[in-house]
């Protein structure tokens, strides 16, 4: 018995000390105990205390009328429904994101919830702004990629492609007829520009060998390697590649076929001329 409440003990002595706020409710809503995390978070920001015995649908009209949480066009009843709803229709629960407001600064919130055997449920809130701010980056970075007029791919350390954005997909389609898919192995890829003659490599290198030579390349310098690619007629590329920690490489390539056929003339006429 003792042993068991050195556990215990230490349980809440670990529950207490995490950066999340712990609750758990009754079956009838009412809290049962709340850490200290979310205890000192919701009275410091809305004067709010949660202590044993008070309501769930009571703590939801407060944070909203003082504005701390907003959900829209949602009563404090229809959100509280809508999670009982949810933990009910899974043993494994339900996770809701939401956002708060504190003096004009907004976070966001994880609220991880599961109702237990005996009929009382717990949550577990989390403050994910860091990893929102970062997924709303990547997202931006992403939507200006997709615009970008630069094929670009990037390629796992396994040489499957893992990224390709619209222009990649369009002029391999257009020009080559070749449907690029998420997944794809490289050596499938560079298959069909060799058979179609655009691959430029020695006559007696194989695909694989190939694949190798470039990536050794690559890993020499942390600069990459930079390339022209002679794609059909008058259509000409300059590919950077270079290769990232996990093994993974990126490729970027530019349409020069203007400025070599600009540089062609130019040739022509200091030939005419010399």
């Amino acid at each position: 018995v003792r042993s068991q409440e050195t556990k215990l003990d230490r349980l809440q002595a670990g529950i207490e000390r995490v950066k999340s706020g712990i609750s758990f409710w009754s079956e009838e809503n009412e809290l049962i105990y709340v850490n200290e995390f979310l205890k000192d978070f919701t009275h410091n920001t809305t004067g709010y205390e949660m202590k044993p015995g008070v309501g769930r649908l009571d703590f939801l009209r407060h944070v909203v009328n003082k504005g701390l949480i907003d959900y829209g066009d949602k009563t404090p009843e229809e959100v509280h429904q809508e999670l009982m709803d949810a933990i009910d229709a899974s043993p494994e629960g339900t996770s809701v994101e939401f956002k708060t407001n504190v003096e004009g600064l907004q976070e966001y919130w994880l609220n991880t919830a599961v109702r237990l055997e005996s009929g009382e449920w717990m949550q577990i809130v989390t403050n994910i702004t860091a990893q929102k701010e970062r997924e709303e980056e990547l997202e931006r970075l992403f939507n200006g990629i997709e615009k970008l007029r630069n094929p670009i791919f990037i390629w796992d350390k396994s040489n499957k492609l893992f990224f390709f954005n619209f222009a990649a997909q369009k002029i391999n389609k257009d020009y080559w007829d070749i449907e690029l898919t998420r997944d794809m192995p490289r050596k499938l890829l560079l298959e069909q520009l060799d058979q179609k003659g655009l691959l430029t490599k020695p006559d007696n290198m194989s695909i694989d060998e190939y694949i190798g030579f470039t990536k050794g390349r690559m890993v020499e310098t942390t600069e990459g390697i930079t390339a022209e690619y002679e794609l059909g007629a008058d259509f000409v590329l300059l590919g950077d590649s270079i290769a990232l920690e996990d093994g993974s490489f990126v490729q970027n390539f530019t349409d020069i076929s203007e400025l070599k056929r600009n540089e062609r003339l130019i040739n022509k006429q200091r030939e005419r001329f010399s």
